[in-house]
This record gives C-alpha cells, structure tokens and sequence, in this order.
C-alpha cells in the first residue's frame, strides 16, 4: 500500500495516516522543485516503493543548485562551475545516469520551481490518469 492508499484508508490508524500525508507533502514539493522527480513520481505515483537513492541526493542538493542559480542572476560575471547530477535515466530500464550541466540554462532543464517554459510543461498521458 503507498501512502496516497493510507490516506484514503479509513482503518490506517492516525500515526500512519499522519506519516502518510507526510510523505504526500514531501512528494509534492519536491516535485515542483526538480523535473526529474516530478517525472519519476507521475510514473511510479501507483506502485509501493522505497525512493531510488538518487532522489534523495537531489532533494539534499537543492540549498547548492538553487544558489548557483540565484547567484548567478544577481551577477552574471559570477563564474559558472559545472553541476554534476544523478538523473533517472531513459526508458526501458529507467536506471540513474549522471548528467553534466555546463550552464545555467543547461540546469534550469532540472529545476522546475526556479524557472520553467510553460511550453515544455507535458501533461500525464490520458491513459495514465484513468488507470
């Protein structure tokens, strides 16, 4: 059972039911903040799993992103240094791969709360919503 399950579960006691909506917030959060997790979590929003450890050094990394991002904006002399990150990776497997941003627009591509073109923005598959 995954944690939008307990909550809709009137006989999950209070304790789980509050860990549950927990993790919900958390979700939602985090998915604002990084695309790759929003993708990760409109994938596996049904299944019951532990997050893959790369998701966790994301969301441990955002205080680091977010400011070479902010600095960057206040001073665009600011010396741009590389981010490395743990992404999931292509289909069919999904298995992590590290990617390089070499700029500022290269990490906005992972940062959705920062700055987003709404035209990128896809909506889930019809079928996907209906399931």
């Amino acid at each position: 059972m995954n944690a939008a399950q307990w909550l809709g579960n009137t006989k999950t006691d209070d304790q789980k039911r509050a860990q549950a909506l927990l993790i919900v917030i958390g979700m939602f959060c985090e998915c604002a903040r990084f695309m790759p997790i929003s993708s990760y979590f409109r994938r596996t929003w049904q299944e019951s799993q532990k997050a893959p450890a790369w998701v966790d050094k994301l969301v441990h990394r955002w205080g680091q992103l977010s400011g070479c991002c902010l600095f960057y904006d206040a001073d665009p002399t600011y010396k741009w240094v590389p981010q490395t990150l743990e992404v999931e990776g292509p289909a069919p497997n999904y298995d992590p791969v590290t990617v390089v941003a070499k700029t500022l627009v290269e990490l906005l591509e992972y940062l959705g709360i920062l700055q987003r073109d709404p035209s990128t923005i896809v909506a889930p598959k019809a079928q996907a919503v209906a399931e």
